[in-house]
Protein backbone atom coordinates (compact mmCIF):
# COMPACT_ATOMS: atom_id res chain seq x y z
CA UNK A 1 0.00 0.00 0.00
CA UNK A 2 2.96 2.27 0.54
CA UNK A 3 1.66 4.29 3.49
CA UNK A 4 4.01 5.99 5.91
CA UNK A 5 1.96 5.66 9.08
CA UNK A 6 -0.61 3.00 9.93
CA UNK A 7 -2.94 3.57 12.87
CA UNK A 8 -4.72 0.40 13.92
CA UNK A 9 -7.81 1.09 15.97
CA UNK A 10 -10.00 -1.36 17.81
CA UNK A 11 -12.91 -0.97 20.16
CA UNK A 12 -11.89 -1.34 23.80
CA UNK A 13 -13.57 -4.19 25.61
CA UNK A 14 -14.95 -5.62 22.38
CA UNK A 15 -14.96 -9.38 22.02
CA UNK A 16 -15.28 -9.64 18.22
CA UNK A 17 -11.88 -8.01 17.50
CA UNK A 18 -13.16 -5.63 14.81
CA UNK A 19 -10.33 -3.38 13.71
CA UNK A 20 -10.02 -0.36 11.48
CA UNK A 21 -6.82 0.91 9.92
CA UNK A 22 -6.08 4.51 9.04
CA UNK A 23 -3.25 4.81 6.50
CA UNK A 24 -1.45 8.14 6.23
CA UNK A 25 0.67 8.94 3.21
CA UNK A 26 3.19 11.77 3.17
CA UNK A 27 4.39 13.32 -0.06
CA UNK A 28 7.38 15.65 0.00
CA UNK A 29 6.71 18.03 -2.85
CA UNK A 30 9.12 20.73 -1.71
CA UNK A 31 11.87 19.60 -4.05
CA UNK A 32 9.74 18.24 -6.86
CA UNK A 33 9.82 19.78 -10.30
CA UNK A 34 6.48 18.22 -11.23
CA UNK A 35 3.83 16.51 -9.16
CA UNK A 36 0.37 15.12 -9.76
CA UNK A 37 -2.48 17.31 -8.57
CA UNK A 38 -4.29 16.59 -5.32
CA UNK A 39 -7.30 14.99 -7.01
CA UNK A 40 -5.05 12.51 -8.82
CA UNK A 41 -3.18 11.61 -5.62
CA UNK A 42 -6.48 11.23 -3.76
CA UNK A 43 -7.91 8.88 -6.42
CA UNK A 44 -4.71 6.86 -6.57
CA UNK A 45 -4.59 6.36 -2.80
CA UNK A 46 -8.29 5.47 -2.70
CA UNK A 47 -7.68 2.90 -5.45
CA UNK A 48 -4.76 1.47 -3.45
CA UNK A 49 -6.96 0.99 -0.37
CA UNK A 50 -9.77 -0.54 -2.42
CA UNK A 51 -7.45 -2.92 -4.28
CA UNK A 52 -5.68 -3.92 -1.07
CA UNK A 53 -9.01 -4.68 0.59
CA UNK A 54 -10.39 -6.51 -2.46
CA UNK A 55 -7.28 -8.68 -2.76
CA UNK A 56 -6.68 -9.49 0.91
CA UNK A 57 -10.09 -9.49 2.60
CA UNK A 58 -11.23 -12.84 1.15
CA UNK A 59 -8.15 -14.45 2.71
CA UNK A 60 -8.96 -13.42 6.27
CA UNK A 61 -12.15 -13.33 8.27
CA UNK A 62 -12.55 -9.99 9.99
CA UNK A 63 -10.22 -8.08 7.67
CA UNK A 64 -10.13 -4.48 8.96
CA UNK A 65 -11.86 -1.55 7.35
CA UNK A 66 -9.33 0.70 5.63
CA UNK A 67 -9.33 4.48 5.55
CA UNK A 68 -6.68 6.97 4.59
CA UNK A 69 -5.42 10.50 4.26
CA UNK A 70 -2.60 12.19 2.33
CA UNK A 71 -0.39 15.01 3.58
CA UNK A 72 1.60 16.74 0.86
CA UNK A 73 4.10 19.57 1.26
CA UNK A 74 4.30 22.21 -1.43
CA UNK A 75 7.09 24.74 -1.87
CA UNK A 76 4.77 27.32 -3.46
CA UNK A 77 2.06 27.05 -0.79
CA UNK A 78 1.77 29.86 1.79
CA UNK A 79 -1.06 28.37 3.84
CA UNK A 80 -2.45 24.92 4.34
CA UNK A 81 -5.42 23.78 2.28
CA UNK A 82 -7.62 20.80 3.09
CA UNK A 83 -9.42 18.89 0.35
CA UNK A 84 -12.28 16.68 1.54
CA UNK A 85 -12.49 13.17 0.26
CA UNK A 86 -15.57 11.48 -1.14
CA UNK A 87 -16.55 8.06 -2.44
CA UNK A 88 -13.60 7.84 -4.82
CA UNK A 89 -10.98 10.10 -3.28
CA UNK A 90 -9.22 10.34 0.04
CA UNK A 91 -8.85 13.61 1.92
CA UNK A 92 -5.66 15.54 1.13
CA UNK A 93 -3.92 18.15 3.25
CA UNK A 94 -1.62 20.47 1.33
CA UNK A 95 0.92 21.94 3.73
CA UNK A 96 3.43 24.67 2.98
CA UNK A 97 7.07 23.64 3.09
CA UNK A 98 7.78 26.99 4.80
CA UNK A 99 7.53 26.50 8.55
CA UNK A 100 5.65 29.82 8.91
CA UNK A 101 2.59 28.03 7.48
CA UNK A 102 2.79 24.93 9.65
CA UNK A 103 0.42 26.24 12.32
CA UNK A 104 -2.48 26.23 9.88
CA UNK A 105 -1.36 22.82 8.60
CA UNK A 106 -1.50 21.34 12.11
CA UNK A 107 -4.98 22.82 12.63
CA UNK A 108 -6.22 21.31 9.35
CA UNK A 109 -4.55 17.99 10.16
CA UNK A 110 -6.33 17.86 13.51
CA UNK A 111 -9.66 18.69 11.88
CA UNK A 112 -9.17 16.08 9.15
CA UNK A 113 -8.18 13.36 11.62
CA UNK A 114 -11.06 14.29 13.90
CA UNK A 115 -13.52 13.88 11.01
CA UNK A 116 -12.04 10.50 10.04
CA UNK A 117 -12.05 9.25 13.65
CA UNK A 118 -15.68 10.32 14.10
CA UNK A 119 -16.61 8.40 10.98
CA UNK A 120 -14.71 5.36 12.24
CA UNK A 121 -16.49 5.50 15.59
CA UNK A 122 -19.89 5.72 13.91
CA UNK A 123 -19.21 2.49 12.05
CA UNK A 124 -18.81 0.68 15.39
CA UNK A 125 -22.18 1.86 16.69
Amino acid sequence: MGGHLYLVLHELGCVDDRKQVLVLWSVNGAGATSMPDCAEMARSAWDALREHYTFLSPRRIGFPELRGMIVVSRLEANQAMFHDGNGHRLPVLEAPADSRGWESAVEWLALGLDTIFEDMLKSWL
